[in-house]
């Protein structure tokens, strides 16, 4: 066999092992990107429902929060009047609605709050019973007397579930950044 001839066969082999090694790994790089990209989604819609259920949480928390807040305010407005001003059956009405929507907002909540949350939220729930029957009997410096020892309860109370929304959202910040801050990336 000519020479020229021994070359060209041996170049043309060469190319084809050469197209036919390029083809298994880009063939093997494809799969692995594929596998790559599966595993990327799968984590994707793992984090987005970690975040649905953390942003209900913390919707449940502020709720609750904002619930307390009400019945405190009107427990003020108690506390601060004066006996003439005050026409025990509006204030009565008043306690009795904001006690009504306390239950309401634990009944729809409590299922999505943390068993310490859930435990503040009920005896929250149970103070507000207990202020809405006091309005209903008592009046003058007795019943003020009373709301305010129940409404620095009801703020131990807001306090537990606020301390408890912040820890929960700092422990997802932290979470979710936690790369970036220990590489020193978000520390400049």
């Amino acid at each position: 066999m000519e020479p020229e001839v021994l070359t060209a066969i041996l170049g043309a082999t060469a190319a084809i092992i050469v197209s036919v090694v390029s083809l298994f790994s880009s063939v093997t790089l494809n799969r692995r990107a594929s596998l790559q990209a599966q595993k990327l989604e799968i984590l994707k819609q793992s984090l987005s429902q970690e975040d649905k259920q953390l942003e209900r949480y913390l919707k449940a928390l502020e709720k609750s929060i904002q619930v307390i807040q009400r019945i405190k305010d009107d427990m003020e407005v108690i506390i601060l009047s004066v006996d003439e001003s005050l026409d025990s059956i509006a204030a009565h009405k008043t306690i009795k609605k904001s006690q009504e929507d306390l239950t309401t907002t634990f009944g729809v909540e409590n299922s999505v709050l943390q068993s310490s949350d859930r435990k503040a939220f009920h005896t929250a729930k149970a103070i507000s019973l207990r202020v809405e029957q006091l309005v209903k009997i008592h009046e003058g410096d007795e019943l003020r007397t009373q709301l305010s020892i129940l409404r620095t309860a009801l703020t131990d109370k807001q306090n537990i579930l606020r301390d408890s929304r912040f820890r929960n959202y700092d422990s997802w910040i932290n979470g979710r950044f936690s790369c970036f801050l220990k590489e020193g990336k978000l520390n400049d």
